[in-house]
């Protein structure tokens, strides 16, 4: 670890352990910081399937995504070399058609026992979770097995095990929406990192300020609004250092726009858009420079994040990109302090 991810990992397990937190979950807490802080795909992936067969006390993993039956990637650790597929194929399979975590503490004492790779393998106890990133389908298998027989994970473990496959489904899919969106590893690792200390906030305030910071960052904007409910009603706004601003008036023409359409937008100058200049509020406020993205939680919207300026901004290419992640991050930060 580096002295960025060391110091983000001591404030998370100070947070964790003040917490009560187990000693699993503050092991996982490290391995999610060293899976997060890894320069590409395949070695955040290993770092989180390392994690999963350090929790089942076993001695390999494999890690599979599939198109349909068809496994179409592997990842191994703790294999011999040329093993990379000595897995078994019927624990991969019924993970991906039940999609929920299964323990074998003996397989012998399963139907998957009597299987002629398992029996070639030698294998005893065997751990599988599904890769699901939110409420998507499954996209793969994490295994982890041995040739002892298990002792048994409780119910903490079986959860942190879940966690962990969430992790790797959530990582392929920003792998994938990265390609698409074009949005910089740099970029995506910084939304890793703010992900990260939105987990330890112990209140909305705190995590709508970090979230603010980094959409001004990101922008250049001259403040940020978060905007709730059907009226948009600003509930919180920040000025270009993070701190509370006291101006809240804005184009809730723009808003409202953003909010229907469940689109981002960004206006370089909004004087030459004849759509919007015309609105008086746009003239009063000498607004130039207009980013907007819906705060969404799953399919709800929950309001707008605003962020505007009297100068004329051409910010990074993917900052519109990056608004419209951190307008999702908000409404799982939202949703979590609304139902916690």
């Amino acid at each position: 670890l580096g002295p960025a991810e060391g110091e983000r990992l001591a404030a998370l397990e100070a947070r964790l352990a003040a917490a009560g937190a187990g000693r699993q979950t503050r092991r996982l807490a490290e391995h999610l910081v060293v899976a997060l802080a890894a320069p590409d795909l395949a070695g955040q992936l290993t770092a989180t399937l390392e994690a999963l067969v350090e929790l089942a006390g076993a001695e390999r993993g494999f890690l599979l995504l599939y198109d349909g039956l068809e496994p179409t990637w592997r990842l191994a650790v703790g294999a011999a070399p040329g093993e990379d597929d000595a897995y078994s194929a019927g624990l991969a399979f019924r993970v991906l058609w039940r999609g929920e975590p299964i323990y074998l503490a003996d397989v012998r004492e399963d139907d998957l026992g009597a299987r002629a790779s398992v029996q070639a393998l030698s294998l005893r106890q065997a751990l599988g979770v599904p890769l699901v990133a939110a409420d998507g389908p499954v996209r793969g298998v994490m295994l982890a097995d041995g040739q002892a027989v298990g002792g048994g994970l409780g119910p903490e473990a079986l959860a942190i095990a879940s966690s962990l496959g969430r992790l790797a489904g959530a990582l392929v899919a920003r792998a994938e929406a990265t390609a698409r969106d074009g949005t910089t590893l740099a970029v995506a690792r910084g939304l890793d990192a703010l992900a990260l200390e939105l987990v330890a906030v112990a209140d909305l305030a705190s995590g709508r300020s970090a979230i603010a910071r980094a959409a001004i960052a990101a922008t250049g904007a001259d403040r940020a609004l978060f905007l709730r409910g059907a009226d948009l009603a600003v509930t919180a706004a920040f000025d270009a250092l993070g701190g509370p601003s006291a101006a809240t008036d804005l184009s809730h023409g723009l808003a409202r726009w953003v909010h229907d359409q469940g689109q981002p937008l960004h206006l370089v100058d909004v004087q030459d858009e004849a759509a919007f200049a015309a609105h008086a509020s746009v003239a009063a406020l000498g607004l130039r420079t207009v980013f907007a993205a819906p705060i969404a939680h799953g399919e709800a919207r929950w309001g707008v994040l605003y962020l505007d300026d009297r100068r004329v901004l051409e910010p990074p290419a993917d900052a519109l990109a990056l608004l419209e992640r951190l307008g999702r991050l908000t409404g799982a930060l939202e949703a979590r302090f609304a139902n916690p």
